[in-house]
Protein backbone atom coordinates (compact mmCIF):
# COMPACT_ATOMS: atom_id res chain seq x y z
CA UNK A 1 0.00 0.00 0.00
CA UNK A 2 2.86 2.37 0.83
CA UNK A 3 4.51 1.69 -2.55
CA UNK A 4 1.20 2.20 -4.36
CA UNK A 5 0.67 5.61 -2.76
CA UNK A 6 4.22 6.75 -3.54
CA UNK A 7 4.06 5.61 -7.18
CA UNK A 8 0.70 7.32 -7.56
CA UNK A 9 2.26 10.48 -6.18
CA UNK A 10 5.08 10.38 -8.73
CA UNK A 11 2.64 9.90 -11.61
CA UNK A 12 0.49 12.75 -10.37
CA UNK A 13 3.57 14.98 -10.14
CA UNK A 14 4.01 15.01 -13.92
CA UNK A 15 0.51 16.39 -14.45
CA UNK A 16 0.73 18.77 -11.51
CA UNK A 17 3.96 20.21 -12.88
CA UNK A 18 2.20 21.22 -16.06
CA UNK A 19 -0.75 22.50 -14.06
CA UNK A 20 1.46 24.69 -11.92
CA UNK A 21 3.40 25.93 -14.96
CA UNK A 22 0.21 27.29 -16.53
CA UNK A 23 -0.60 29.34 -13.47
CA UNK A 24 -3.40 27.31 -11.91
CA UNK A 25 -1.72 26.13 -8.73
CA UNK A 26 -4.12 27.64 -6.21
CA UNK A 27 -6.79 24.91 -6.70
CA UNK A 28 -4.13 22.39 -5.69
CA UNK A 29 -3.66 24.23 -2.41
CA UNK A 30 -7.38 24.23 -1.74
CA UNK A 31 -7.48 20.49 -2.47
CA UNK A 32 -4.67 19.77 0.00
CA UNK A 33 -6.43 21.89 2.62
CA UNK A 34 -9.74 20.08 2.15
CA UNK A 35 -8.17 16.61 2.27
CA UNK A 36 -6.16 17.24 5.40
CA UNK A 37 -8.97 18.98 7.22
CA UNK A 38 -11.16 15.98 6.41
CA UNK A 39 -8.53 13.62 7.84
CA UNK A 40 -8.24 15.79 10.95
CA UNK A 41 -11.99 15.81 11.51
CA UNK A 42 -12.33 12.08 10.87
CA UNK A 43 -9.41 11.37 13.19
CA UNK A 44 -11.37 13.11 15.91
CA UNK A 45 -13.51 9.99 16.13
CA UNK A 46 -11.44 7.80 18.39
CA UNK A 47 -13.13 4.56 17.34
CA UNK A 48 -12.25 5.19 13.69
CA UNK A 49 -8.75 6.33 14.56
CA UNK A 50 -7.94 2.93 16.03
CA UNK A 51 -8.81 1.37 12.68
CA UNK A 52 -6.96 3.99 10.62
CA UNK A 53 -3.72 2.43 9.34
CA UNK A 54 -0.82 4.56 10.50
CA UNK A 55 1.14 3.71 7.37
CA UNK A 56 -1.63 4.94 5.10
CA UNK A 57 -1.79 8.33 6.81
CA UNK A 58 1.98 8.64 6.78
CA UNK A 59 2.17 7.50 3.15
CA UNK A 60 -0.39 10.12 2.18
CA UNK A 61 1.72 12.84 3.80
CA UNK A 62 4.92 11.55 2.17
CA UNK A 63 3.21 11.22 -1.20
CA UNK A 64 1.88 14.76 -1.02
CA UNK A 65 5.36 16.02 -0.15
CA UNK A 66 6.99 14.05 -2.95
CA UNK A 67 4.33 15.03 -5.46
CA UNK A 68 4.66 18.70 -4.63
CA UNK A 69 8.45 18.62 -4.90
CA UNK A 70 8.60 16.81 -8.23
CA UNK A 71 5.82 18.96 -9.64
CA UNK A 72 7.60 22.17 -8.70
CA UNK A 73 10.91 20.96 -10.15
CA UNK A 74 9.20 19.99 -13.40
CA UNK A 75 7.53 23.38 -13.55
CA UNK A 76 10.89 25.07 -13.09
CA UNK A 77 12.73 23.10 -15.75
CA UNK A 78 9.90 23.37 -18.26
CA UNK A 79 10.17 27.15 -18.12
CA UNK A 80 13.08 27.22 -20.53
CA UNK A 81 13.18 31.01 -20.57
CA UNK A 82 14.71 31.00 -17.07
CA UNK A 83 18.45 31.53 -16.84
CA UNK A 84 20.56 28.69 -15.44
CA UNK A 85 21.29 30.54 -12.21
CA UNK A 86 17.58 31.23 -11.70
CA UNK A 87 16.79 27.57 -12.28
CA UNK A 88 19.42 26.46 -9.76
CA UNK A 89 18.24 28.94 -7.13
CA UNK A 90 14.60 27.96 -7.50
CA UNK A 91 15.43 24.26 -7.52
CA UNK A 92 17.49 24.63 -4.34
CA UNK A 93 14.57 26.41 -2.71
CA UNK A 94 12.23 23.56 -3.63
CA UNK A 95 14.64 20.89 -2.34
CA UNK A 96 15.10 22.80 0.93
CA UNK A 97 11.33 22.94 1.27
CA UNK A 98 11.18 19.16 0.81
CA UNK A 99 13.76 18.55 3.54
CA UNK A 100 11.78 20.74 5.91
CA UNK A 101 8.60 18.85 5.08
CA UNK A 102 10.44 15.61 5.88
CA UNK A 103 10.96 16.91 9.42
CA UNK A 104 7.20 17.38 9.70
CA UNK A 105 6.71 13.82 8.42
CA UNK A 106 9.10 12.53 11.09
CA UNK A 107 7.22 14.36 13.85
CA UNK A 108 3.92 13.07 12.50
CA UNK A 109 5.26 9.51 12.51
CA UNK A 110 6.24 9.84 16.18
CA UNK A 111 2.81 11.21 17.04
CA UNK A 112 0.91 8.48 15.22
CA UNK A 113 3.16 5.77 16.65
CA UNK A 114 2.48 6.96 20.20
CA UNK A 115 -1.24 7.19 19.51
CA UNK A 116 -1.24 3.70 18.04
CA UNK A 117 0.44 2.42 21.24
CA UNK A 118 -1.90 4.27 23.57
CA UNK A 119 -3.91 1.16 24.44
CA UNK A 120 -0.83 -1.06 24.57
CA UNK A 121 1.12 0.44 27.45
CA UNK A 122 3.68 -1.99 28.89
CA UNK A 123 3.08 -2.93 32.49
CA UNK A 124 5.29 -1.29 35.08
CA UNK A 125 8.15 -3.53 36.24
CA UNK A 126 7.58 -5.76 39.22
CA UNK A 127 9.81 -5.08 42.24
CA UNK A 128 12.91 -7.24 41.98
CA UNK A 129 16.46 -7.10 43.28
CA UNK A 130 17.40 -3.96 45.16
CA UNK A 131 20.95 -2.99 44.13
CA UNK A 132 22.58 -0.18 46.05
CA UNK A 133 21.68 3.23 44.60
CA UNK A 134 23.46 6.52 45.17
CA UNK A 135 21.37 9.56 44.29
CA UNK A 136 23.27 12.64 43.14
CA UNK A 137 21.65 16.03 43.70
CA UNK A 138 23.74 18.78 42.05
CA UNK A 139 22.82 22.26 43.29
CA UNK A 140 23.95 25.82 42.71
CA UNK A 141 22.43 28.97 44.22
CA UNK A 142 19.22 27.10 45.03
CA UNK A 143 16.59 28.48 47.44
CA UNK A 144 16.65 26.66 50.77
CA UNK A 145 12.87 26.30 50.80
CA UNK A 146 12.92 24.44 47.47
CA UNK A 147 15.75 22.12 48.54
CA UNK A 148 14.07 21.39 51.86
CA UNK A 149 11.07 19.87 50.08
CA UNK A 150 13.29 17.96 47.63
CA UNK A 151 15.58 16.40 50.24
CA UNK A 152 12.79 15.48 52.63
CA UNK A 153 11.01 13.70 49.78
CA UNK A 154 14.21 11.75 49.08
CA UNK A 155 14.37 10.76 52.74
CA UNK A 156 10.90 9.19 52.41
CA UNK A 157 11.86 6.83 49.55
CA UNK A 158 10.59 3.29 50.04
CA UNK A 159 13.84 1.51 49.21
CA UNK A 160 16.13 -0.49 51.50
CA UNK A 161 19.58 0.35 50.14
CA UNK A 162 20.36 3.87 49.00
CA UNK A 163 22.27 6.99 49.96
CA UNK A 164 22.19 10.60 48.80
CA UNK A 165 25.07 12.91 47.85
CA UNK A 166 24.25 16.61 47.65
CA UNK A 167 26.98 18.49 45.78
CA UNK A 168 26.87 22.27 45.94
CA UNK A 169 29.08 23.81 43.29
CA UNK A 170 30.12 27.44 42.95
CA UNK A 171 27.58 28.91 45.39
CA UNK A 172 29.42 31.84 46.97
CA UNK A 173 26.69 32.93 49.39
CA UNK A 174 27.00 30.91 52.61
CA UNK A 175 23.45 31.87 53.55
CA UNK A 176 22.30 29.57 50.76
CA UNK A 177 24.46 26.48 51.22
CA UNK A 178 25.07 26.41 54.99
CA UNK A 179 21.40 25.64 55.82
CA UNK A 180 21.46 22.88 53.21
CA UNK A 181 24.53 21.37 54.86
CA UNK A 182 22.70 21.35 58.19
CA UNK A 183 19.62 19.77 56.60
CA UNK A 184 21.76 17.01 55.06
CA UNK A 185 23.26 16.25 58.46
CA UNK A 186 19.75 15.99 59.89
CA UNK A 187 18.61 13.59 57.17
CA UNK A 188 21.79 11.50 57.09
CA UNK A 189 22.81 12.62 53.60
CA UNK A 190 26.34 13.42 52.42
CA UNK A 191 27.00 17.08 51.60
CA UNK A 192 29.93 18.59 49.70
CA UNK A 193 30.53 22.24 48.89
CA UNK A 194 33.10 23.08 46.21
CA UNK A 195 34.09 26.32 44.51
CA UNK A 196 35.69 27.09 41.16
CA UNK A 197 34.40 23.83 39.71
CA UNK A 198 34.40 23.73 35.91
CA UNK A 199 32.36 21.68 33.49
CA UNK A 200 28.84 22.96 34.17
CA UNK A 201 26.43 20.43 35.68
CA UNK A 202 28.47 17.59 34.14
CA UNK A 203 31.52 18.67 36.13
CA UNK A 204 29.53 18.49 39.36
CA UNK A 205 28.15 15.05 38.46
CA UNK A 206 31.63 13.72 37.63
CA UNK A 207 32.91 14.91 40.99
CA UNK A 208 29.92 13.32 42.73
CA UNK A 209 30.70 10.07 40.91
CA UNK A 210 34.28 10.13 42.23
CA UNK A 211 32.92 10.69 45.74
CA UNK A 212 30.49 7.78 45.47
CA UNK A 213 31.07 4.61 47.46
CA UNK A 214 32.46 1.64 45.48
CA UNK A 215 29.48 -0.36 46.76
CA UNK A 216 27.02 1.62 44.63
CA UNK A 217 25.65 -0.23 41.60
CA UNK A 218 23.30 2.44 40.25
CA UNK A 219 23.53 6.23 40.06
CA UNK A 220 20.35 8.26 40.36
CA UNK A 221 20.02 11.89 39.29
CA UNK A 222 17.44 14.19 40.87
CA UNK A 223 17.37 17.93 40.22
CA UNK A 224 17.13 20.38 43.08
CA UNK A 225 13.44 21.20 42.59
CA UNK A 226 11.98 17.70 42.13
CA UNK A 227 9.63 16.04 44.59
CA UNK A 228 10.00 12.29 44.11
CA UNK A 229 7.35 9.69 44.84
CA UNK A 230 8.22 7.07 47.51
CA UNK A 231 8.16 4.19 44.99
CA UNK A 232 10.53 5.86 42.50
CA UNK A 233 13.60 3.73 43.25
CA UNK A 234 11.76 0.42 43.47
CA UNK A 235 10.23 0.95 40.03
CA UNK A 236 13.30 2.44 38.34
CA UNK A 237 15.77 -0.12 39.72
CA UNK A 238 13.76 -3.19 38.65
CA UNK A 239 14.70 -3.13 34.90
CA UNK A 240 18.41 -3.35 35.78
CA UNK A 241 17.95 -7.06 36.41
CA UNK A 242 18.63 -7.21 32.66
CA UNK A 243 22.40 -6.62 32.27
CA UNK A 244 21.81 -4.99 28.87
CA UNK A 245 19.97 -2.05 30.47
CA UNK A 246 22.25 0.95 30.75
CA UNK A 247 19.82 3.59 31.98
CA UNK A 248 16.19 4.04 33.00
CA UNK A 249 14.24 7.25 32.51
CA UNK A 250 10.87 7.90 34.11
CA UNK A 251 8.21 10.38 33.10
CA UNK A 252 7.80 13.53 35.16
CA UNK A 253 5.24 16.21 35.80
CA UNK A 254 5.18 19.88 36.80
CA UNK A 255 4.36 21.28 40.22
CA UNK A 256 3.41 24.74 38.99
CA UNK A 257 1.33 24.11 35.87
CA UNK A 258 -1.33 26.62 36.92
CA UNK A 259 1.06 29.29 38.20
CA UNK A 260 0.87 31.44 35.06
CA UNK A 261 -0.32 31.36 31.44
CA UNK A 262 3.28 30.62 30.45
CA UNK A 263 3.54 27.52 32.65
CA UNK A 264 0.06 26.37 31.65
CA UNK A 265 0.73 26.58 27.91
CA UNK A 266 4.32 25.36 27.88
CA UNK A 267 3.42 22.42 30.12
CA UNK A 268 1.57 21.05 27.08
CA UNK A 269 4.85 20.92 25.14
CA UNK A 270 6.65 19.48 28.18
CA UNK A 271 4.06 16.72 28.54
CA UNK A 272 4.10 16.05 24.80
CA UNK A 273 7.74 15.03 25.07
CA UNK A 274 7.03 12.44 27.77
CA UNK A 275 3.61 11.32 26.53
CA UNK A 276 4.37 11.14 22.80
CA UNK A 277 8.02 11.49 21.81
CA UNK A 278 9.48 9.21 24.48
CA UNK A 279 6.69 6.66 24.03
CA UNK A 280 7.42 6.45 20.30
CA UNK A 281 11.20 6.35 20.70
CA UNK A 282 10.90 3.63 23.34
CA UNK A 283 9.82 1.27 20.57
CA UNK A 284 13.10 1.92 18.74
CA UNK A 285 15.41 1.87 21.79
CA UNK A 286 16.35 5.48 21.16
CA UNK A 287 15.07 7.32 24.23
CA UNK A 288 17.21 9.96 25.89
CA UNK A 289 18.21 10.34 29.51
CA UNK A 290 16.50 13.54 30.62
CA UNK A 291 18.92 14.58 33.37
CA UNK A 292 16.61 13.98 36.32
CA UNK A 293 14.26 11.30 37.62
CA UNK A 294 16.35 8.48 36.18
CA UNK A 295 18.96 5.85 37.04
CA UNK A 296 22.20 4.87 35.28
CA UNK A 297 24.21 1.68 35.65
CA UNK A 298 27.42 2.82 37.30
CA UNK A 299 29.68 0.42 35.41
CA UNK A 300 28.21 1.66 32.10
CA UNK A 301 28.70 5.29 33.13
CA UNK A 302 32.35 4.64 33.97
CA UNK A 303 32.79 2.59 30.79
CA UNK A 304 31.98 5.67 28.67
CA UNK A 305 34.23 7.90 30.84
CA UNK A 306 31.46 9.66 32.72
CA UNK A 307 29.68 12.88 31.85
CA UNK A 308 30.84 15.13 28.98
CA UNK A 309 31.90 18.41 30.58
CA UNK A 310 31.95 20.22 27.23
CA UNK A 311 28.20 19.68 26.75
CA UNK A 312 25.43 21.81 28.22
CA UNK A 313 22.94 18.97 27.67
CA UNK A 314 25.12 16.31 29.21
CA UNK A 315 22.16 14.03 29.87
CA UNK A 316 21.07 13.46 26.26
CA UNK A 317 24.71 13.32 25.12
CA UNK A 318 25.43 10.55 27.63
CA UNK A 319 22.48 8.46 26.51
CA UNK A 320 23.74 8.58 22.91
CA UNK A 321 27.14 7.22 23.98
CA UNK A 322 25.54 4.50 26.12
CA UNK A 323 23.34 3.35 23.25
CA UNK A 324 26.36 3.38 20.94
CA UNK A 325 28.07 0.95 23.34
CA UNK A 326 25.17 -1.44 22.92
CA UNK A 327 23.28 -0.68 26.12
CA UNK A 328 19.51 -0.41 26.20
CA UNK A 329 17.47 2.47 27.58
CA UNK A 330 14.19 1.83 29.39
CA UNK A 331 11.41 4.40 29.62
CA UNK A 332 8.75 4.13 32.34
CA UNK A 333 5.71 6.11 31.24
CA UNK A 334 4.59 7.00 34.75
CA UNK A 335 5.21 10.17 36.75
CA UNK A 336 7.47 9.36 39.70
CA UNK A 337 8.42 12.97 40.35
CA UNK A 338 7.36 16.57 39.82
CA UNK A 339 9.52 19.64 39.23
CA UNK A 340 9.08 23.33 38.59
CA UNK A 341 8.83 24.97 35.18
CA UNK A 342 10.10 28.51 34.52
CA UNK A 343 7.24 30.77 35.56
CA UNK A 344 7.98 33.56 33.09
CA UNK A 345 8.53 33.74 29.37
CA UNK A 346 12.08 35.10 29.46
CA UNK A 347 13.44 32.22 31.57
CA UNK A 348 11.47 29.81 29.43
CA UNK A 349 13.20 31.08 26.28
CA UNK A 350 16.60 30.70 27.94
CA UNK A 351 15.79 27.10 28.91
CA UNK A 352 14.73 26.28 25.36
CA UNK A 353 17.91 27.86 24.00
CA UNK A 354 20.02 25.62 26.24
CA UNK A 355 18.11 22.50 25.21
CA UNK A 356 18.31 23.21 21.49
CA UNK A 357 21.90 24.46 21.49
CA UNK A 358 23.00 21.45 23.51
CA UNK A 359 21.18 19.02 21.23
CA UNK A 360 22.73 20.51 18.12
CA UNK A 361 26.10 20.72 19.86
CA UNK A 362 26.42 17.03 20.73
CA UNK A 363 24.89 15.94 17.40
CA UNK A 364 27.53 17.88 15.47
CA UNK A 365 30.27 16.67 17.83
CA UNK A 366 29.33 13.01 17.28
CA UNK A 367 28.11 13.35 13.71
CA UNK A 368 30.87 11.33 12.05
CA UNK A 369 32.17 9.32 14.99
CA UNK A 370 28.83 7.89 16.10
CA UNK A 371 25.88 8.82 13.93
CA UNK A 372 27.50 7.92 10.59
CA UNK A 373 30.07 5.36 11.73
CA UNK A 374 28.89 1.90 10.58
CA UNK A 375 31.09 0.19 13.20
CA UNK A 376 29.20 1.81 16.08
CA UNK A 377 26.41 -0.30 17.54
CA UNK A 378 23.51 1.97 16.62
CA UNK A 379 20.61 0.89 14.46
CA UNK A 380 19.41 3.02 11.56
CA UNK A 381 16.34 4.05 13.55
CA UNK A 382 18.47 5.13 16.50
CA UNK A 383 20.69 7.21 14.24
CA UNK A 384 17.69 8.89 12.61
CA UNK A 385 16.06 9.62 15.98
CA UNK A 386 19.16 11.24 17.42
CA UNK A 387 19.90 13.14 14.23
CA UNK A 388 16.34 14.44 14.08
CA UNK A 389 16.07 15.13 17.79
CA UNK A 390 19.46 16.78 18.08
CA UNK A 391 19.64 18.85 14.92
CA UNK A 392 16.88 18.64 12.35
CA UNK A 393 14.07 19.50 14.76
CA UNK A 394 15.74 22.83 15.45
CA UNK A 395 16.48 23.24 11.76
CA UNK A 396 12.74 23.07 11.16
CA UNK A 397 12.41 26.27 13.16
CA UNK A 398 15.17 27.77 11.05
CA UNK A 399 13.23 26.52 8.06
CA UNK A 400 10.21 28.55 9.02
CA UNK A 401 12.38 31.66 9.07
CA UNK A 402 13.86 30.56 5.74
CA UNK A 403 10.35 30.33 4.31
CA UNK A 404 9.51 33.71 5.80
CA UNK A 405 12.38 35.29 3.91
CA UNK A 406 11.16 33.51 0.78
CA UNK A 407 7.74 34.99 1.41
CA UNK A 408 9.19 38.48 1.71
CA UNK A 409 11.31 38.11 -1.44
CA UNK A 410 8.43 36.76 -3.52
CA UNK A 411 5.98 39.31 -2.14
CA UNK A 412 8.21 42.26 -2.92
CA UNK A 413 9.02 40.72 -6.31
CA UNK A 414 5.34 40.47 -7.15
CA UNK A 415 4.79 44.08 -6.13
CA UNK A 416 7.74 45.37 -8.15
CA UNK A 417 6.86 43.26 -11.20
CA UNK A 418 3.32 44.59 -11.10
CA UNK A 419 4.69 48.09 -11.64
CA UNK A 420 6.99 47.25 -14.54
CA UNK A 421 4.92 44.66 -16.41
CA UNK A 422 1.37 44.69 -17.72
CA UNK A 423 1.29 40.93 -18.25
CA UNK A 424 -0.36 38.97 -15.39
CA UNK A 425 1.02 35.72 -16.87
CA UNK A 426 4.58 37.04 -16.82
CA UNK A 427 3.99 38.38 -13.32
CA UNK A 428 2.90 34.92 -12.15
CA UNK A 429 5.66 32.94 -13.89
CA UNK A 430 8.52 35.08 -12.63
CA UNK A 431 7.73 34.76 -8.92
CA UNK A 432 5.13 32.02 -8.54
CA UNK A 433 7.55 29.18 -7.79
CA UNK A 434 8.96 30.72 -4.61
CA UNK A 435 5.53 31.98 -3.60
CA UNK A 436 3.81 28.62 -4.13
CA UNK A 437 6.51 26.60 -2.37
CA UNK A 438 6.27 28.97 0.58
CA UNK A 439 2.50 28.61 0.64
CA UNK A 440 2.65 24.82 0.46
CA UNK A 441 5.16 24.61 3.32
CA UNK A 442 3.08 26.78 5.62
CA UNK A 443 -0.10 24.99 4.62
CA UNK A 444 1.44 21.67 5.58
CA UNK A 445 2.70 23.24 8.81
CA UNK A 446 -0.81 24.37 9.76
CA UNK A 447 -2.34 20.99 9.01
CA UNK A 448 0.52 19.20 10.74
CA UNK A 449 0.01 21.39 13.83
CA UNK A 450 -3.68 20.46 13.93
CA UNK A 451 -2.83 16.77 13.86
CA UNK A 452 -0.13 17.17 16.52
CA UNK A 453 -2.58 19.08 18.73
CA UNK A 454 -5.11 16.28 18.33
CA UNK A 455 -2.56 13.63 19.32
CA UNK A 456 -1.42 15.76 22.25
CA UNK A 457 -4.98 16.11 23.53
CA UNK A 458 -5.49 12.34 23.30
CA UNK A 459 -2.20 11.27 24.87
CA UNK A 460 -2.00 13.90 27.63
CA UNK A 461 -5.75 13.81 28.31
CA UNK A 462 -6.29 17.52 27.84
CA UNK A 463 -8.77 19.47 25.76
CA UNK A 464 -8.06 20.25 22.12
CA UNK A 465 -8.14 23.93 23.03
CA UNK A 466 -5.36 23.43 25.60
CA UNK A 467 -3.33 21.45 23.08
CA UNK A 468 -3.67 24.17 20.44
CA UNK A 469 -2.62 26.80 22.99
CA UNK A 470 0.49 24.75 23.68
CA UNK A 471 1.30 24.45 19.97
CA UNK A 472 0.91 28.20 19.50
CA UNK A 473 3.19 28.78 22.50
CA UNK A 474 5.86 26.65 20.88
CA UNK A 475 5.73 28.99 17.87
CA UNK A 476 6.81 31.81 20.18
CA UNK A 477 10.28 30.26 20.58
CA UNK A 478 10.94 29.69 16.87
CA UNK A 479 13.53 32.48 16.77
CA UNK A 480 15.20 31.02 19.87
CA UNK A 481 15.50 27.63 18.20
CA UNK A 482 16.88 29.12 15.00
CA UNK A 483 19.39 31.24 16.94
CA UNK A 484 20.52 28.25 19.00
CA UNK A 485 21.14 25.94 16.07
CA UNK A 486 22.89 28.73 14.12
CA UNK A 487 25.29 29.32 17.02
CA UNK A 488 25.91 25.58 17.32
CA UNK A 489 26.67 25.35 13.59
CA UNK A 490 29.09 28.27 13.95
CA UNK A 491 30.69 26.51 16.94
CA UNK A 492 29.93 29.40 19.25
CA UNK A 493 30.58 28.74 22.97
CA UNK A 494 27.55 28.71 25.24
CA UNK A 495 27.27 29.37 28.94
CA UNK A 496 25.22 27.05 31.12
CA UNK A 497 22.21 29.08 32.26
CA UNK A 498 20.80 27.68 35.48
CA UNK A 499 17.01 27.41 35.33
CA UNK A 500 15.66 29.53 38.22
CA UNK A 501 13.80 27.52 40.86
CA UNK A 502 12.41 30.68 42.44
CA UNK A 503 10.04 33.26 40.96
CA UNK A 504 11.95 35.92 39.04
CA UNK A 505 10.56 39.18 37.70
CA UNK A 506 11.58 41.20 34.65
CA UNK A 507 10.59 44.54 33.22
CA UNK A 508 8.75 44.94 29.93
CA UNK A 509 11.81 46.46 28.24
CA UNK A 510 13.77 43.29 29.05
CA UNK A 511 11.13 41.24 27.24
CA UNK A 512 11.07 43.64 24.29
CA UNK A 513 14.84 43.41 24.00
CA UNK A 514 14.58 39.60 23.98
CA UNK A 515 11.91 39.51 21.23
CA UNK A 516 13.20 42.32 19.01
CA UNK A 517 13.63 39.97 16.03
CA UNK A 518 10.02 38.80 16.26
CA UNK A 519 8.80 42.40 16.48
CA UNK A 520 10.86 43.32 13.41
CA UNK A 521 9.43 40.38 11.44
CA UNK A 522 5.87 41.34 12.37
CA UNK A 523 6.46 44.88 11.10
CA UNK A 524 8.18 43.78 7.87
CA UNK A 525 5.64 41.08 6.97
CA UNK A 526 2.79 43.52 7.64
CA UNK A 527 4.42 46.04 5.31
CA UNK A 528 4.80 43.42 2.56
CA UNK A 529 1.16 42.33 2.86
CA UNK A 530 -0.05 45.93 2.59
CA UNK A 531 2.28 46.57 -0.36
CA UNK A 532 0.92 43.58 -2.27
CA UNK A 533 -2.69 44.56 -1.60
CA UNK A 534 -2.00 48.04 -2.95
CA UNK A 535 0.21 47.22 -5.96
CA UNK A 536 -0.55 43.69 -7.21
CA UNK A 537 -3.64 43.08 -9.39
CA UNK A 538 -6.15 40.84 -7.65
CA UNK A 539 -6.25 37.11 -8.44
CA UNK A 540 -7.11 34.06 -6.28
CA UNK A 541 -3.43 33.26 -5.86
CA UNK A 542 -2.86 36.68 -4.27
CA UNK A 543 -5.65 36.08 -1.74
CA UNK A 544 -3.98 32.87 -0.54
CA UNK A 545 -0.66 34.67 -0.31
CA UNK A 546 -2.13 37.47 1.80
CA UNK A 547 -3.71 34.94 4.15
CA UNK A 548 -0.30 33.31 4.50
CA UNK A 549 1.15 36.68 5.44
CA UNK A 550 -1.47 37.11 8.14
CA UNK A 551 -0.61 33.62 9.42
CA UNK A 552 3.08 34.57 9.71
CA UNK A 553 2.19 37.78 11.50
CA UNK A 554 0.19 35.71 13.96
CA UNK A 555 3.03 33.22 14.48
CA UNK A 556 5.64 35.86 15.30
CA UNK A 557 3.14 37.82 17.38
CA UNK A 558 2.91 34.90 19.81
CA UNK A 559 6.25 36.01 21.28
CA UNK A 560 4.80 39.48 21.89
CA UNK A 561 1.68 37.98 23.46
CA UNK A 562 3.68 35.72 25.78
CA UNK A 563 5.78 38.68 26.89
CA UNK A 564 2.65 40.68 27.70
CA UNK A 565 1.21 37.72 29.60
CA UNK A 566 4.37 37.44 31.68
CA UNK A 567 4.52 41.13 32.54
CA UNK A 568 0.83 41.14 33.48
CA UNK A 569 1.31 38.12 35.70
CA UNK A 570 4.33 39.66 37.41
CA UNK A 571 2.47 42.94 37.94
CA UNK A 572 -0.45 41.08 39.50
CA UNK A 573 1.94 39.05 41.65
CA UNK A 574 3.66 42.20 42.85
Amino acid sequence: MLLFVLVSGLMAAVFLGAWIMWGAAWPLLVTFLAVWLAIFLVAGTRAYLRRLPVRLLLATFVSATLTTTVAKLLAIYWQIELALIDTLILSSYVVADTLLLCVLVYMLLDALTALHLRDHKPTLPEPGPTPHVTIHVPIRNEPVSVLDATLRALARLDYPDYDVIVLDNNTTDERLWKPVEALCQELGFTFHHVENLEGYKAGALNLALRLTSPASDLIGIVDADYIVEPDFLRAAAAPFADPAVGFVQTAQGSLNVEQSPVTRDFSVVFEYFYDVTMVARRQRNSIIFAGTMGLIRRSALEEVSGWAEWSITEDAELSLRLLARGYRGVYLHHNYGYGRMPANYLDCRRQWYRWIFGGAQYTLRHFWAILLNPRVGLSLRQRIDYLMGGLLMSLSASGMMFMSFGYLIAGLGLAVAAQVSQSPALLFHNYAVIAEVTIIYHLFLVLHSLLIAHVSSQMSRISLRQALAGILSSFSVIIVLAHAVLNALLVQPAAFHRTPKEDTHYRLRQYLSMIRVEVLLVVVVTAVVLTMLLLVPFQPFLLVYVVLGLWQIGVYSTAVWKSIQSTRGETAHA
